[in-house]
């Protein structure tokens, strides 16, 4: 066995100072005073401002002190075992950076306030961004302490009513959070620093490729003028923000998809090669297995029909050794290993609606190696073309076929480990279930990472952090969950908001950032650009305008900022000129997304513009409109694993859950393991530090990521060797 315990962190935060929470307070707060001193004898506007947010942060700094302290004295009840981690405790987290963060900022304007070259401008900009953050963290403790009011003593996720949705939070909080800071300067500061670059080189592509998206057909404009994402943060929050807001499933998965085509191609070429890496194609036709428990008895599983009726399933077969019946080729044998003893059946994330065993290569190689066993991985089907159940039976099929064709994937399948990956561990839960239902073989041990366990909108402290979330943002968590457990109708309602998105592309600019404080729902609603000036956002503006604020927008710490390189011309891009030829089916797909977007969002009316604008005016503050918040999902023990029986998930095979911090979904991690505990299987929990959900997929880019997915091969290696390494402890 490893000597890896459960409960292993990864440290990766080395940006944040390693003071006490009350220390870095005490701190800031003096520098708060010194320089509402200093800045009261400034006239000019921005002295009048940097007063303000100073101010604002001695209002504020006290009270956040008090409300983390409150939920500190309560946040080890919520663990499992002696594993530190919960949704409290993350959130308890981003307080602590968020804080350490603009102390540093103070500091540096204490230090360089007097000097000719103090650039006003760009340094408000940082304070006011990081004002709001306080401000943001303040509002997400007092969600927290509702959320706790709702729980049971020692619970993290309360029960599954009405009462205790999403919406029903916000109503009863009323206040709202600025999410926009949280997307623009301060973009990814709760993770290590190879994770916050990933991310800002996400949002940007995602802002520039929403222009393009909602274009009206106009591609090279939008194009050409995407560059302004690089240079204003503040324009990158609101487009991210607003594409979260009303943005559908099916631009997700249209910007999803780029990872499936050159950009992964790229990244393929830098991964270890495997001598097997093929796709094989299951026919649908019924599968026989034997009866566990009754040799002599049988149990047929018949193809999948939901949604789409009889149709090949897809599975991708990797190893890092050529084994016998892997290639086909029976009088094969220079350099063939004999069959495996052991399988790993793999399930890919992807929110449901997206990706595919391709795109997850980038760490399934890794685990190949590392693992020396056939992995076996099904491309299942998507929403919301296919929702549940369609995933969840084309992944139990591909799961009994695999037990029938061992001969075909290398191995003897003495022994077999499930393992998935956020949606994919959601649904490997389910193939167990399955398996228990149908009296079919178990896996002899699961492997879940970042898994959903409940999908109902149920408010945790967790999921909170799609609030601040650069992958998972509030808005797609929504769409996604949507997408695969509503009705069609249901989901199609979701559309109606996105063709704000449209009228806001080249919105010329109209307000400024000057306030670093957010309105009350107490009072009526001000007026539009107040509003957006007092939430540091501002709108579209043309790309010539944004190139000029260039100097005005200093790079962030640990190099945030990018510097922009002349590139191709968009006619002459090697990307675009070779994805046609190097993947067909992907390319297809890409260009029949882009049709349908560009058919179905037509552009609005002059009436029709002047009231979206309106409405979306009234939104800022809000994380959504009212009426996308209105919907539940039925409670489904194959939706929602932790909501199964107890005599069903007390017969599951040994459990190993990985998770990280500042994942929307640890807390239904972490209730899993304390609900497999109480019955009796007692699992090992990973909680990782600086990782975000779906960090596997940057384990090529990412040191931490590729630590963590290390750490993932071990568990698995683990759980199939479990019996040997008890023998050789007896």
């Amino acid at each position: 066995m490893s000597n890896i315990k459960p409960g292993t962190s990864i440290q990766s935060l080395p940006r944040v100072e390693k003071l006490e929470f009350a220390d870095n307070v005490n701190y800031l707060l003096t520098a708060c005073s010194q320089n509402v001193e200093f800045f009261s004898k400034d006239t000019s506007e921005y002295g009048k401002k940097f007063v303000e947010s100073f101010r604002s942060l001695e209002d504020n700094l006290p009270t956040i002190q008090d409300l983390v302290y409150e939920v500190q004295n309560k946040v080890a009840d919520y663990d499992y075992e002696n594993v530190k981690g919960n949704g409290l405790r993350s959130l308890i987290r981003i307080a602590e950076v968020v804080v350490a963060r603009t102390k540093t900022i103070a500091a540096e304007i204490a230090e360089s306030r007097n000097s000719y070259f103090f650039r006003k401008e760009s340094y408000y900009k940082k304070l006011n961004a990081y004002t709001q953050a306080v401000q943001s963290t303040l509002t997400l403790f007092e969600y927290a302490k509702h959320l706790i009011s709702w729980s049971e003593p020692g619970k993290l996720i309360p029960s599954p009513t009405k009462e205790h949705l999403v919406s029903a939070l916000m109503r009863q909080v009323g206040k709202p959070i600025n999410q926009y800071c949280f997307y623009g300067r301060c973009l990814g500061i709760q993770f290590c620093d190879s994770i916050a670059m990933i991310f800002k080189t996400l949002l940007i592509l995602m802002a520039s490729f929403s222009e393009m998206y909602y274009s009206d057909g106009k591609l090279l404009d939008p194009v050409l003028k995407s560059g302004k994402y690089l240079y204003n943060p503040e324009l990158r929050a609101k487009r991210v923000v607003n594409i979260s807001q009303y943005g559908s499933v099916n631009f997700c998965k249209s910007f999803w998809l780029l990872g499936e085509i050159e950009i992964m191609a790229r990244v393929h070429s830098m991964l270890n090669t495997l001598p097997i890496c093929k796709v094989i194609s299951i026919e649908p036709v019924p599968i026989v297995v034997p009866k566990t428990g009754c040799e002599s008895e049988t149990v047929t599983v018949s193809p999948p029909t939901a949604h789409k009726g009889l149709a090949p399933l897809e599975v991708r077969l990797l190893s890092c050794s050529k084994r016998f019946g892997m290639t086909g080729d029976e009088h094969e044998d220079v350099g063939v290993k004999m069959p495996s003893d052991e399988l790993v059946i793999h399930c890919h994330g992807g929110g449901f609606i997206a990706q595919s065993s391709r795109s997850h290569e980038t760490y399934l190689r890794q685990w190949a190696t590392e693992i020396d066993a056939p992995i076996f991985s099904i491309d299942y089907s998507l929403a919301p073309e296919c929702p549940y159940p369609r995933a969840l039976e084309e992944c139990f099929f591909g799961y009994c076929w695999a037990l029938q064709n061992f001969d075909k994937l290398g191995t003897t399948g003495n022994r077999i480990v499930l393992a998935g990956d956020s949606a994919g561990g959601n649904l490997v839960l389910g193939i167990t279930m399955k398996c228990i239902e149908y009296h079919v073989r178990l896996p002899d041990g699961i492997f879940v990472a970042y898994v959903p366990t409940v999908l109902r909108f149920v408010a945790t402290p967790a999921r909170l952090l799609c609030l601040l979330d650069p992958l998972l943002p509030f808005g797609f968590l929504l769409g996604c969950v949507k997408a695969y457990c509503c009705s069609r109708e249901e989901f199609e309602k979701s559309l109606i908001h996105e063709e704000k998105l449209k009228i806001d592309v080249g919105t010329p600019a109209d307000s400024v950032i000057t306030s670093s404080t957010t309105p009350s729902d107490s009072v009526p609603p001000p007026p539009a650009s107040t509003v957006q000036e007092e939430m540091g956002v501002q709108d579209e503006v043309p790309a010539q305008e944004a190139m000029e604020v260039q100097e005005e927008v200093p790079a962030q710490e640990g190099g945030a900022e990018a510097v922009v390189q002349p590139g191709p011309k968009p006619e002459e891009d090697p990307v675009l000129m070779t994805i046609k030829q190097k993947d067909p089916g992907v390319f297809q797909r890409m260009v029949s997304s882009l049709t349908s977007a560009l058919a179905n969002v037509g552009k609005p009316s002059v009436s029709d513009r002047d009231r979206l604008m309106q409405e979306m005016k009234e939104e800022t503050f809000k994380i959504c409109p009212d009426d996308m918040l209105e919907f539940d999902i039925v409670s489904d023990p194959w939706l929602s694993p932790l909501m199964a029986d107890d005599d069903i998930l007390g017969q599951l095979p040994p459990v190993s859950i990985l998770t990280t911090e500042f994942d929307p979904f640890l807390d239904d991690c972490v209730e899993l393991a304390k609900k497999l505990k109480r019955l009796g299987n007692v699992p090992t929990l990973d909680v990782l530090m600086g990782l975000s959900h779906g960090f596997l997929n940057f384990s090529q880019v990412s040191k931490e990521a590729a630590e963590g997915s290390s750490l993932c091969a071990t568990r698995i290696k683990e759980l199939l060797r479990s019996d040997a390494s008890r023998a050789e402890e007896l």
